[in-house]
């Protein structure tokens, strides 16, 4: 009764172990992205909430944008896309053409480009899709004031028939300068102590900056201003939107408090149109309660959002497919249902009546002389006093040198390892005083016995 009360213990640690490697993780990512899954500070898990709350029709999007076309539950037109640049997922020339049609319907492209500041979920990628190769499709171009437009080089990546043609523009401002580690801190040891000693110096390039409309835009007047935060070092060269056809037209909606720099623009693409913003998270799940960030939004999707129409987050290009959902495999009752049968099944094999689980059986070695001598060492081990123990081997260490180096008496051996060059003072005194019956530590004694016995035998 007690092997099978043990069996059962044994059976249902098992069964909760082996639940426990199977349920879904919720861990956190080391490095915050722009997704509606991600519930760090650059994530957009609040602002999908927020819509949701307020009964605002948005959804995460997981797919190519070649699927904004064929997509059966979305309103032909009317619809706004939240896209974050630069994305981990490379786009493709036919997800741009995709794009490009899904807008001339008369839908709207939300843009957050990481144009003023360094964001981590930006730096620890290598695929980054430049902003001009969604302006190009437009004819328009983003350049930093004070420099030449360069032209793009299609060559310069592996992959580069499957990107759009991109207009001459200047690219995106490069990643943030390595940062040399002060002399006073420890070097991290571990990939988390690299991330946060990134994220402090990524904090401490940046400064808060406030976002005020102009006045020409009359749908933002209420707007006292927005909150983010701005890699000083990149207002040096601000970007200009500049187009060579006149009859591109954009509106200036953003600029920074005090400057003339503008920050975001409102872009006519046939029957649709872009907003385009240079700050990346500005509507993240750490900034958009900060000062006028919400209502920002809110007023965005007043202009843009129609009667039908949903909020679509780009999560796709972050890493989030609908090709694997494992919310839904794990919340479908089939396979609880599975899972519990072939549990039962197991603990009814293992709790049977017949016991496959038996110790198994040892068979008996046969005794040689060579246990019997190990068994008696032992009994004599345990049963003589250490003192007559050491006197003994001792005395036999010396018989085997009379017999070996012809010597009288147990005396004149003594004397001749006296003698020998090999043996030192403090290892003759041992065995002088093992010999004479005084109290010794066995371990180093045998330890001085095999050594005499290695170097004179």
């Amino acid at each position: 009764m007690k092997d099978r009360l043990f069996t059962f213990a044994l059976a249902v640690a098992a069964l909760v172990a082996v639940v426990f490697l199977l349920s879904p993780s919720e861990r956190q990512q080391l490095i915050s992205v722009p997704s509606t899954e991600d519930s760090g500070r650059d994530g957009l898990k609040g602002l999908l909430v927020w819509l949701q709350r307020e009964q605002v029709p948005s959804s995460s999007f997981r797919q190519p944008y070649t699927a904004l076309l064929q997509h059966p539950d979305q309103a032909a037109s009317g619809n706004v896309l939240l896209m974050s640049l630069p994305s981990h997922k490379d786009i493709s020339r036919a997800e741009w053409a995709a794009l490009a049609k899904w807008l001339a319907k008369g839908n709207t492209v939300l843009v957050m480009a990481a144009a003023y500041q360094y964001p981590a979920w930006s730096m620890y990628r290598d695929c980054f899709c430049k902003i001009n190769s969604l302006l190009s499709l437009q004819h328009w171009r983003l350049a930093r004031e004070g420099h030449k437009d360069a032209k793009s080089d299609e060559d310069e990546d592996d992959n580069a028939a499957d990107h759009a043609p991109v207009a001459p523009a200047e690219p995106l401002p490069p990643k943030a300068p390595p940062v040399k580690p002060e002399s006073a801190k420890p070097k991290p040891e571990t990939f988390q102590g690299v991330v946060n000693q990134m994220r402090d110096a990524i904090s401490a390039a940046l400064k808060p900056q406030t976002l005020v409309p102009l006045p020409g835009v009359p749908w933002l007047a209420d707007l006292h201003g927005a909150e983010a935060d701005i890699a000083a070092s990149l207002l040096e060269s601000p970007w200009q939107l500049a187009s060579d056809s006149s009859d591109n037209l954009a509106l200036r909606l953003l600029t920074l408090q005090g400057t003339d720099t503008t920050v975001a623009w409102q872009i006519s693409a046939e029957q649709g149109q872009i907003l385009l913003v240079l700050i990346p998270d500005l509507f993240s799940n750490r900034l958009l309660n900060h000062a006028d960030n919400a209502r920002l939004f809110d007023h965005l999707l007043a202009q843009t959002l129609a009667p039908g129409g949903q909020v679509l987050f780009d999560d796709y290009h972050f890493g989030l497919s609908a090709l694997y959902d494992p919310q839904h495999f794990f919340s479908d009752s089939r396979l609880h249902q599975s899972l519990f049968c072939l549990g039962l099944l197991w603990l009814l094999y293992v709790l049977g009546y017949t016991n496959r689980l038996a110790p198994v059986r040892s068979r008996t070695p046969a005794l040689s002389a060579q246990d019997f001598i190990i068994v008696t060492a032992e009994f004599f081990a345990r049963r003589l006093p250490p003192r007559q123990l050491a006197h003994a081997l001792v005395k036999h260490l010396l018989q085997d040198v009379c017999q070996q180096r012809h010597l009288p008496d147990e005396a004149a051996a003594l004397a001749w390892l006296g003698q020998h060059s090999r043996i030192s003072a403090g290892q003759l005194a041992a065995l002088k005083q093992a010999y004479a019956g005084q109290r010794l530590a066995l371990i180093p004694l045998t330890h001085t016995l095999t050594y005499i016995r290695t170097v004179t035998l």
